[in-house]
């Protein structure tokens, strides 16, 4: 009875631990924070970095082109990120960077340079139908 106990025990850590690993793997992509340090990974491995993000603007820099949004990463904690956008950003919901508002939820799509800074290559305007602008 104590062997199937430890064996049932051994098993339910190893399934907890690999559980974790899995989970870390799905789940970081998601809610990348970048820093020069992965802009540097970039010009390392020769391939761009994109990311995903779904937030909440906060602020918006009309003359950078640029907006703050904030997000939850993967741990539930709330974290700022900026982003700029320029010419080749795709727009969905609105008719361009002039119609987004803050507090509007936004669904960005973005990329990287290698200077550290995220470019959105799309946002999507999340508002609920029937809400009033």
């Amino acid at each position: 009875m104590k062997k199937k106990i430890s064996l049932l025990l051994v098993l339910a850590v190893f399934l907890i631990a690999y559980q974790e690993i899995i989970l870390s793997k799905i789940l970081r992509p998601v809610s990348y924070v970048f820093s020069n340090q992965q802009a540097s990974a970039e010009e390392a491995s020769g391939y761009p970095i994109e990311g995903w993000v779904f937030g909440d603007v906060v602020e918006l820099d009309p003359e950078n082109g640029q907006f703050i949004l904030t997000y939850f990463d993967y741990r539930g904690r709330e974290k700022e990120m900026t982003v700029k956008v320029d010419a080749e950003t795709k727009y969905e919901n609105v008719n361009g960077f002039e119609d987004i508002k803050a507090g509007d939820a936004l669904s960005v799509d973005y990329l990287i340079t290698p200077e550290g800074e995220a470019v959105a290559l799309s946002i999507s305007v999340e508002r609920l139908k029937g809400a009033k602008e």
